[in-house]
């Protein structure tokens, strides 16, 4: 397939140019038929040679239909386009003119005002924002100057505007036909309200026009960052597309400015009811429409949470799911989940990557079914369409019933009372007359006696009554059909966990049931227990409240959204690399849930939950994990060796179980760098730590290869931090996957398909705080912790002798004629030789030392009074020498210390720069003499430890050189120059 290519067919040049030899066609060029018809004009008309002289063809196009050509031209004065000064010609297919518009300016050199303007551009730009009531920040920065005649410039944004701000010349047409030098800019407003393109007289600083480029789109919704109606009511939002991630707005495909639909359909997303679960084609079902306007608010989205049933407020759920899934698109494309990572959209506008693949987003999902689909959502993500079989991918969102649809009723007893009760997807369904008899316990005479997993041992006392029996490690229908074997009319269950009664699920054996059954929970299950034997009903709930509809639910929607994220991140989008047992598909979805409807209020240890809304949850939860999330080990004790038993009776669940792990430990990893960093509400610009972890997680899927186990994913994240840091998080990163069992010494089993894993706590030996870690803290030194912190006599020692006296207290710092190292850089890069010490200062054989033959003997360390780390600053050390100890001080010029810390010495500190003892500049001055202890050329060395003094036939310091063979110093500096 040849690539297409959009291109002039010749220049306009060549209408006036020599000959050009073609190929015979019937129709002239429709732009050649133009141009002849335009430059007759000054002939027939008050337009002049000189008007024409500079115009230039801005658009042109064909209409398929009727084959005529669209022709657009810009007149142009000086280099600089002339606004509204445009010519329109239309040529039918046949070669006729059909008709022209003629916009441009007569005698356009007479009726500009003037040829350079008086306003600059950042003037300008304030006397625009004045005009739209906006406060003018102090001052606006350039960014980036285009120049040419224009005088194209870009101003940061700071605080007025979204984007960088463009300015440039231009002339703008008056009404009165003449034409005004004009600053052209475009100020898209913090509030997304407004996207104006403004012009500004270059003279006087009026407004002469501006066109809005905003579209009106609105929408009436839950927005970000709630995660559900519980988090406030629905507001009306207006032009929420990111002008990066979705630049023709959320209803385009085609690339041009102005919506393609007027309903919830566009580049990223086509959201619409799936009630019937016929999965119809994007388009085919009625959707909600906003109009020319694009207004989705008001009666179009009716919505009564408290008396209607989802399928009562369709448009409501529809365009709320359209909201959100664009607003995931356009927040993820901030962290890198774009066109050429293979996010999801129709038209990729040249971006890369492969496009068709927006995503198929469909609500209240089989809720029309016998029986319907209920509490659940999926999302299917096929990989980069690459193919004729490819799909779109699809997430489909299901109703979700109450947990109490039915209910437990005992008429009399200590335990007298209506109790809410959940239902089973096995058996007959209760109807609200239900079944009465007495409540009576369930025993089967083996380990937990109460859980009915075994044959029950009182059926005399159960047989004609209903079975109280707690849940435990086998399944409900197990239990349930070991009451009924005992003769029992009806089952209730208690929770053993708190929260909310679940659902009973079939385990695929429940044909056999034919007796009703119900879960309550916990603290109910034991207040009737302690009310039995007493007559009670099971039945369904006469006023049960409406079902709930995850489409309102934005966890779950943001939760569906990145297993798209995750699947096409890992291992490349056009792989399917997410398998085995030890896959976070479902933490890397939960992690997307807590990232983006955090609040600012938030802390560490308030409890998050998945799903709470959809399963009316009222307190702060878990929702529809195990545990909420939180760094609160009390509150959610998981840890790595918890998914060695998942997929067990009792252990965790694969792979929501699993999921659950990783993401307790993203999030402690989170929380660290948001304590330490801050939180920042804007999820699209913002710098906080929040920010830096989603963009760590982000970067991570990238990195962590095909298959990933936790371990190969906390490294990833590790590499992204010395990618994107420097490596500046790591010990906060460490910390949080030590704390749960992912440190240092953890082991993944070998691969994904293995939960044979085994946790470990410890940190790196970089990360670890107290006595080992190589650095001398506070409260240590060199008698309490002598691997960290260095020591010695400070009296004894001579400088200038020769000898490297370590245990006397010099070193490559204090006595850089005596002891040999490296002085550049800051000083925790620096290091000395000779000291006998090991670790910095470092021993002679350490390849640093040896490497550049230096002539290295150590001199072993003595204890003595020179202790740093003693929190006393001893005669021989200094800031630079021992931090710890000493505070940075002035640098004074001579002596050979870097008293400033600054990493310069003596003459070669720019402090000194006025100091009569440094009299010479680097570049220019030779070392004079080698004798007379003084540093000439200010590069921190003297005599006899100076290269410059070593007898050298080749180029001495800044003589010309090709390479480092030419010079004494062995090395020819990028400018030409031997060192």
């Amino acid at each position: 397939v040849l690539p297409c290519v959009h291109a002039l067919a010749r220049p306009l040049a060549a209408h006036h140019g020599g000959p050009v030899h073609t190929t015979e066609i019937s129709t002239p060029d429709p732009l050649d038929i133009a141009l002849d018809y335009i430059h007759q004009m000054p002939s027939k008309s008050a337009m002049t040679g000189n008007d024409l002289a500079e115009m230039k063809l801005q658009d042109r196009s064909v209409s398929k239909h009727n084959g005529v050509t669209h022709l657009y031209f810009r007149q142009q004065l000086n280099g600089l386009d002339v606004v509204n000064g445009q010519i329109s010609i239309n040529v039918h297919r046949d070669g006729r003119i059909i008709n022209m518009k003629n916009g441009f300016v007569s005698d356009l050199v007479a009726m500009a005002n003037t040829r350079a303007p008086e306003l600059t551009a950042d003037a300008a730009i304030r006397a625009a924002a004045e005009t739209l009531g906006l406060e003018v920040p102090g001052l606006l920065v350039p960014t980036k100057s285009l120049g040419g005649p224009n005088q194209e410039m870009h101003f940061s944004g700071a605080g007025l505007s979204l984007d960088p701000i463009p300015v440039k010349l231009v002339y703008f047409r008056t009404a009165d036909g003449s034409a005004r030098l004009a600053w052209d800019m475009v100020i898209r407003t913090i509030d997304r309200k407004r996207h104006t393109n403004f012009f500004v007289d270059a003279i006087t600083a009026d407004v002469l026009g501006h066109v809005d480029w905003q579209h009106s789109d609105q929408y009436e919704v839950f927005p970000l960052p709630n995660a559900s109606p519980d988090d406030g009511p629905r507001t009306i939002e207006v032009n929420p597309a990111n002008a990066v991630a979705s630049p023709f707005g959320w209803h385009d495909t085609n690339g041009v400015a102005g919506a393609d639909f007027t309903t919830t359909r566009g580049n990223n997303v086509c959201a619409q009811q799936d009630r019937d679960d016929n999965n119809s084609a994007c388009g085919s079902v009625a959707q909600p429409d906003g109009g020319g306007s694009l207004d989705f608010t008001g009666s179009l989205v009716n919505l009564d949470l408290a008396t209607q049933q989802p399928g009562q407020y369709q448009n409501a759920a529809v365009v709320n799911l359209f909201y959100w899934n664009n607003i995931m698109h356009d927040l993820l494309y901030q962290y890198g989940f774009d066109e050429a990572s293979g996010n999801f959209q129709e038209n990729n506008y040249g971006r890369g990557g492969l496009d068709g693949d927006s995503v198929n987003a469909d609500t209240q999902d089989g809720a029309d079914l016998v029986p319907p689909s209920t509490n659940n959502a999926t999302m299917g993500t096929p990989p980069e369409p690459n193919g004729p079989f490819s799909t779109n991918p699809n997430m489909s969102m299901f109703e979700w019933t109450p947990p109490n649809i039915n209910e437990v009723v005992l008429d009399s007893g200590t335990a007298a009372g209506t109790y809410g009760a959940s239902s089973a997807d096995f058996g007959p369904a209760l109807n609200t007359t239900g079944v009465s008899a007495t409540i009576v316990e369930g025993l089967d005479g083996t380990g937990v006696t109460t859980d009915a997993c075994e044959a029950l041992t009182n059926g005399g006392t159960v047989n004609g009554n209903i079975a109280l029996v707690d849940r435990g490690s086998c399944s409900f229908v197990t239990k349930v059909r070991n009451a009924q074997n005992a003769g029992a009319v009806g089952v209730i269950i208690a929770n053993n966990v708190p929260g909310n009664p679940g659902g009973l699920g079939d385990d695929d054996t429940g044909g056999d049931i034919t007796i009703p059954s119900v879960m309550v929970s916990m603290s109910d299950g034991a207040t009737i227990r302690g009310g039995l034997s007493a007559p009670g009903t099971m039945r369904a709930n006469p006023n049960p409240p409406p079902n709930r509809d995850s489409d309102l639910d934005a966890g779950i929607i943001a939760h569906e959204y990145c297993h798209g994220l995750s699947t096409r991140l890992t291992g490349g989008a056009g792989t399917n690399c997410l398998g085995g047992d030890e896959q976070a598909g479902e933490g890397w979805s939960d992690l997307c849930t807590l990232f983006f409807t955090a609040k600012a209020s938030d802390t560490d240890t308030t409890l998050r939950g998945v799903g709470a809304w959809s399963i009316y949850e009222t307190a702060p939860g878990a929702g529809i994990r195990v545990f909420p999330y939180t760094t609160d080990l009390a509150e959610n004790p998981l840890t790595y060796g918890d998914i060695v038993t998942a997929g067990q009776a009792g252990g965790l669940s694969i792979p929501h179980g699993v999921g659950t792990v990783w993401a307790t430990a993203v999030w402690d990893m989170y929380w660290n760098l948001t304590n330490d960093q801050g939180f920042d509400a804007d999820l699209y610009n913002g710098t906080g730590g929040n920010n830096v972890a989603i963009q760590l997680v982000i970067d991570g899927l990238k990195l962590q290869g095909c298959n990933p186990t936790f371990v190969d994913a906390r490294d990833a994240i590790l590499a992204a931090d010395a990618a994107n840091n420097g490596g500046a998080n790591e010990c906060l990163i460490w910390s949080a996957f030590a704390k749960r069992g992912l440190g240092a010494s953890a082991n993944d089993g070998g691969g994904s398909t293995s939960l044979n894993v085994t946790e470990a706590f410890d940190l790196p030996t970089q990360c670890v705080v107290g006595c080992g870690n190589g650095i001398c803290e506070a409260g240590e030194d060199c008698n309490t912790c002598a691997s960290d912190c260095a020591g010695g006599s400070s009296s004894g020692a001579v400088c200038g002798n020769g000898v490297c006296e370590a245990g006397n207290g010099e070193d490559c710092v204090s006595c850089a004629a005596d002891c040999n190292g490296v002085q550049g850089g800051k000083p925790s890069n620096r290091f000395c030789c000779g000291d006998g010490d090991g670790s910095s200062p470092v021993s002679c054989s350490d390849s640093r030392c040896t490497s550049s033959g230096f002539d290295c003997t150590d001199v072993p360390v003595s204890g003595g009074s020179f202790c740093c780390g003693d929190l006393v600053c001893d005669a021989g050390e200094s800031c630079s020498s021992c931090s710890l100890d000493c505070t940075i001080g002035a640098e004074v010029c001579v002596g050979g210390l870097d008293e400033d810390c600054d990493g310069a010495f003596d003459c070669s500190d720019s402090d000194c720069s006025s100091d009569p003892n440094c009299s010479c500049i680097v570049t220019e001055n030779p070392e004079a003499s080698c004798s007379d202890g003084t540093d000439n050329d200010c590069d921190g060395l003297v005599d006899g430890s100076d290269p410059d003094c070593q007898v050298c036939t080749l180029g001495q310091r800044n003589d010309p050189c090709s390479s480092g063979a030419e010079c004494c110093s062995g090395v020819c500096k990028g400018n030409g120059r031997c060192k």
